[in-house]
């Protein structure tokens, strides 16, 4: 990578994981319950029947409250990155590029907020000058991109790093056309 590039990392608000802590305690308390409950109240004989499906399923509600903040807390300690350098945007995740999208392909890059999770948008032109890379044999959901209508989505990029980031992203394509303009 070239010495003039502009990186940014994901931050995680502290209202987000706050939110996602409580959320999951509760989940992870309500499997917690069950599985005690169950232990302490039911006669042995519908334990034999049922003990194995309580416990599967307290299991289950208990995962399912805290490994979203177990996620939120091991992408804080190890952020994804985007990097602007002059001819391509490049997405890495735990220092290994995953994604390669040369700057022609992108029409604009900005700050979005839906379904509470926010981040930078980056809108792909209609018809690609070059080729988006992928680095990797595909994106999983644990890769935080997504994909739709020609509009890729990073999350947990903050407001003001996509607005720095946006405006980086039109002085290096101005200067860009401004190179390409003159013989």
């Amino acid at each position: 990578m070239e010495s003039d590039c502009i990186k940014i990392r994901t931050s995680i608000d502290p209202q987000l994981k706050k939110h996602t802590l409580l959320k999951g305690t509760a989940l992870a308390g309500l499997g917690a319950i069950l599985l005690v409950g169950s232990a302490s109240f039911m006669p042995a004989a519908q334990l034999k029947y049922w003990g194995l499906w309580i416990f599967l399923f307290s299991g289950l509600l208990m995962a399912m409250g805290l490994i979203p903040y177990r996620t939120l807390s091991l992408l804080e300690a190890t952020p994804n990155e985007l990097i602007l350098n002059k001819n391509t945007l490049l997405f890495t995740q735990k220092k290994k590029v995953l994604l390669e999208i040369p700057n022609r392909s992108i029409e604009q890059l900005g700050f979005t907020q839906r379904k509470g999770i926010y981040g930078l948008q980056v809108r792909l032109k209609k018809n690609l000058p070059e080729k988006i890379r992928l680095l990797k044999k595909h994106l999983s959901k644990n890769d935080f991109v997504s994909f739709e209508n020609g509009v890729l989505f990073f999350p947990y990029f903050s407001q003001k790093t996509c607005c720095f980031f946006s405006d980086e992203f039109t002085a290096v394509m101005d200067e860009a056309d401004a190179a390409n303009s003159f013989p």
